[in-house]
């Protein structure tokens, strides 16, 4: 994940003796942001965080406000989301270099929401996949509509206890997966 470092958990601390690792760091501008996991972290600063990480390359696109709000209640989350949504972008994007027929939109979706079920249950794998489209006005309506779709069938193939490595084949055949949508005006 290219700037964001999460925080772990360092074994044997306690309240009396916090762990060495506390702060999180993200590098923008050659300015680190430091996040103090004590303090009461605002969803303006994490779309200021966000807003950095995207002027620096470090994000494709600009958080929405319910993600902020989100990630402003999850922020001990935010690295391991960062890290969910880089891996199936990747995988996602390499598939579909291998295979133009592979649809990347579709896979990334669906892979993206199957991994986030399987680290942090359905319910908070749904609202981050809905967090990231409301208030997204860069897709038409029946991308969302794909979107949406597509993150539930991920969830659903976590909850059936598929194997990640059999998520592609799943994708390209599975009558659920809302694999292209047209889209007729570009914004």
């Amino acid at each position: 994940m290219a700037g964001f470092i999460a925080a772990g958990t360092s074994e044997g601390a306690t309240d009396e003796n916090p762990p060495e690792d506390i702060y999180d760091t993200a590098t923008a501008d050659s300015e680190d942001v430091t996040v103090d996991y004590t303090a009461n972290i605002t969803k303006e600063d994490i779309l200021k965080l966000g807003q950095k990480m995207y002027e620096t390359g470090q994000l494709n696109r600009q958080l929405t406000q319910d993600e902020a709000d989100l990630f402003a209640r999850n922020y001990e989350k935010m690295g391991r989301l960062k890290e969910i949504a880089d891996h199936a972008e990747l995988e996602a994007h390499k598939a579909h270099s291998a295979d133009i027929n592979v649809p990347e939109d579709a896979y990334r979706h669906v892979l993206w929401s199957y991994l986030l079920t399987k680290e942090y249950g359905p319910e908070f794998a749904l609202q981050v996949t809905n967090a990231r489209e409301q208030g997204d006005n860069t897709n038409t309506p029946a991308e969302h509509r794909q979107d949406y779709n597509n993150n539930k069938v991920g969830i659903s193939y976590a909850k059936k206890g598929y194997e990640e490595k059999d998520i592609l084949k799943r994708v390209m055949e599975d009558p659920k997966v809302i694999r292209y949508v047209r889209r007729t005006t570009y914004k």
